[in-house]
């Protein structure tokens, strides 16, 4: 057997982590096999720009299977522990309501504390939810310069993926090559009881 063409496993795994704007984000990949190409980026929030140009950079990456790219950021990982399509909508629905009622609870306490009187309204509660996102930047989208940090992260991410599946590629081609050279041996085997006879 001459023919020692490396083999690639088609599962593998890789990450990165980074930090934007004092910030820590988590780059993670996971591949498994498949008939076709797809690529599912999975981000904290909508991002447009910065999905597409991930996801244009994995699937440059790799001809077949599928590959979940996931990025996870430090502060509001939304959607993370979901099956793959982002936050499933029954889970964001009472991931909202829990927040809604805690920023309810906690404005019913600062009325209270002020000695106001009456109960915090829709209004007030919207007002607290927009005072929350001024606070938290990562609230609002993707902070500036967290396309070319997730880019250079993905690269990274990207080598240690191929890595993986060279070292496991690897392994399976020993056996692979093992088990040929039996089948090999035992077909001249054969061949030399059949000349025999």
């Amino acid at each position: 057997m001459t023919d020692q063409t490396p083999i690639f496993s088609m599962t593998g795994f890789g990450s990165q982590s980074f930090e934007v704007a004092g910030v820590a984000y988590f780059l993670e990949l996971r591949s498994v096999n498949g008939r076709h190409q797809e690529v599912r980026v999975r981000l904290p929030w909508p991002a447009p720009l910065l999905e597409a140009r991930l996801g244009g950079e994995a699937r440059a990456a790799f001809h077949r299977g599928r590959l979940d790219l996931l990025l996870r950021s430090g502060a509001g990982e939304r959607g993370s522990d979901d099956d793959g399509g982002g936050a499933s909508a029954q889970g964001q629905g009472r991931t909202s309501g829990l927040r809604l009622r805690e920023a309810h609870r906690e404005l019913e306490q600062v009325v209270a504390e002020l000695g106001l009187g009456g109960s915090p309204e829709v209004r007030d509660l919207i007002a607290y939810a927009e005072l929350l996102d001024r606070e938290d930047p990562t609230r609002r989208g993707p902070p500036q310069g967290l396309l070319e940090a997730a880019s250079a992260a993905l690269a990274l991410a990207l080598e240690g993926w191929s890595r993986m599946r060279a070292t496991e590629g690897a392994a399976l081609g020993r056996k692979i090559h093992g088990l040929l050279g039996a089948v090999e041996a035992a077909v001249g085997a054969l061949e030399g009881l059949a000349a025999e006879q």
